[in-house]
């Protein structure tokens, strides 16, 4: 999602606007106020209000900045603005192709090897469909790393007897799992989804783009 202002603005000078809270009831009062901002209609603004994971815009001088969150404030959902260098930052994605599950941790499948990796060091766990592939992304803060799973390449034998023959509740069983061992993990959106539905999919995003950015909102607001 490409910033919101045209108007070149050094890397170190740049700030965000970000949500102060995941609610999505208030999707269309972000839509309207990112309407006015940017002078289009109402619907255009929307699918960059969907696709914004939280952090609104990036990129943006101060004054514009500003002048957006005035925008969202006048429609009670409020605005935080930060500097771009004090948003987080999340690793590039490790694929795994299957893990190992302790009454303690982990020890992920990766090439070359894994080590054995304490539930308590896992800071965020997100689950998402994107594209007909349903993807979890467990990011661990010792050592910083970011593990995918990716379903319907995933070795769920890990799971012993709750695996069974459909990947999207085998994903919610780890997610479940995982969730447990580390009970104070920030949950992505798709996450909670699946936590609260079994029969539902994780949240559909339009690209891995947007789930990596909600992913940094979460870390940023936490």
């Amino acid at each position: 999602m490409a910033p919101l202002s045209g108007t070149p603005v050094a890397a170190h000078a740049a700030y965000a606007v970000l949500l102060p809270r995941a609610d999505r009831a208030d999707a269309p009062r972000v839509a309207r106020a990112l309407a006015r901002f940017l002078e289009v209609p109402v619907h255009d603004a929307a699918v960059r209000a969907r696709r914004s994971c939280g952090i609104i815009a990036e990129g943006l001088s101060e004054e514009h900045a500003k002048a957006l969150a005035r925008h969202l404030e006048e429609e009670s959902v409020g605005g935080w603005v930060l500097r771009g260098d004090a948003l987080a930052t999340v690793p590039i994605a490790e694929p795994v192709r299957g893990l190992e599950l302790f009454a303690m941790g982990i020890r992920p499948a990766l090439e070359g090897g894994g080590e054995l990796i304490a539930g308590r060091s896992i800071r965020l766990v997100a689950a998402a469909s994107i594209e007909r592939s349903m993807i979890l992304d467990v990011l661990i803060d010792f050592p910083f790393r970011r593990l995918r799973v990716q379903a319907e390449r995933f070795d769920f034998r890990c799971l012993g007897g709750r695996m069974n023959l459909d990947a999207r509740n085998n994903l919610r069983e780890l997610v479940c799992a995982l969730c447990a061992l580390s009970p104070s993990a920030l949950r992505g959106r798709g996450t909670e989804m699946l936590l609260a539905d079994g029969r539902a999919e994780p949240l559909s995003y339009d690209a891995v783009e947007d789930l990596e950015r909600e992913e940094r909102w979460l870390l940023t607001i936490a």
